[in-house]
């Protein structure tokens, strides 16, 4: 569009719109330039937001499965007294039903309290020795690394963030380029309605199809008289011959007429869609072309 804008100069079929609107293609170029910039932006956060909640899940899930399991072992532990689970951080329900967060930092913070708890005993009184030791787990390893999950899990969420961020930029601003390629489409179209696809030109992809209205070519005999349909208003009908071409509004060949002389265009007036047209040659045939269905 930028090339063909600045090939036809003044004479762009555009720039009245652009400058009534006061748009210009070195500010549309800006926003264009901005989106991609965006694009290429939300592309490389996207990645990384891949690669951060891989590493969170692997520091994540085997800890979870400790919480799991090291919760049940302090709800066994108290039996019916289930609600003393609390004393180690666990949120229990009155039926007994452990819950989890869905904040996976809460969790963490699940975590932290159940092993202060078990640490608060002295060396191998811990209620919950026994399923410590068959696992074996290390706690001084799952305690060390319950920081750096939430620091993760930290970064993984901000990445989320900035990735939205990037997306709600890219599309704010491609949304006047777009609304500005739509106006200018109609315009171009609008002057090119016997030839849409000379929007190509423009850089427009242009689909032509079977229902839309497409250029006609019809002969006259000498004298004889033809009524069209379905004519685009606003668009060209052209003398293709060396007769003089009458065109009246309607089914017939009454009222005031349109003279078209030979190789002259005229331009449909609104509500002709009907019309009938007449060669006035007595010797010689005639031709036009319009677009119509």
């Amino acid at each position: 569009m930028k090339l063909k804008d600045a090939a036809d100069g003044t004479a762009s079929v555009i720039r009245p719109a652009m400058a009534l609107a006061g748009y210009t293609m070195a500010t549309d170029q800006t926003s264009v330039d901005n989106a991609t910039t965006s694009h290429t932006n939300f592309l490389a956060k996207g990645r990384e937001v891949k690669t951060l909640k891989g590493d969170l899940m692997k520091m994540y899930k085997p800890k979870m499965k400790f919480l799991h399991l090291a919760s049940q072992a302090v709800k066994d532990l108290y039996g019916e007294n289930y609600a003393n689970c609390a004393l180690w951080g666990i949120d229990i329900e009155e039926g007994g039903e452990i819950n989890y967060s869905l904040d996976k930092n809460e969790n963490m913070d699940t975590l932290q309290l159940l092993i202060t708890k078990h640490l608060s005993y002295s060396a191998g009184t811990s209620p919950i020795q026994l399923f410590i030791n068959s696992g074996p787990y290390d706690i001084s390893v799952i305690a060390a690394d319950i920081v750096p999950t939430k620091n993760k899990n930290n970064a993984y969420i901000q990445a989320m963030r900035d990735r939205h961020t990037l997306k709600g930029d890219y599309t704010n601003f491609l949304k006047p380029v777009i609304k500005h390629l739509k106006q200018y489409a109609k315009i171009i179209k609008g002057a090119n309605i016997m030839n849409p696809a000379r929007a190509g030109d423009w850089g427009y992809d242009v689909i032509i199809s079977p229902k839309d209205a497409h250029l006609k070519d019809l002969d006259f005999g000498h004298l004889e008289e033809i009524t069209i349909y379905k004519v685009t208003n606003g668009s060209d009908l052209k003398n293709t011959k060396t007769t003089i071409m009458l065109a009246f509004k309607g089914l017939t060949a009454t009222g005031t007429p349109i003279t078209i002389a030979a190789g002259a265009t005229m331009v449909v007036p609104k509500t002709w869609g009907t019309m009938t047209l007449k060669n006035t040659s007595a010797t010689d045939n005639g031709g036009i072309t319009y677009l119509g269905k």
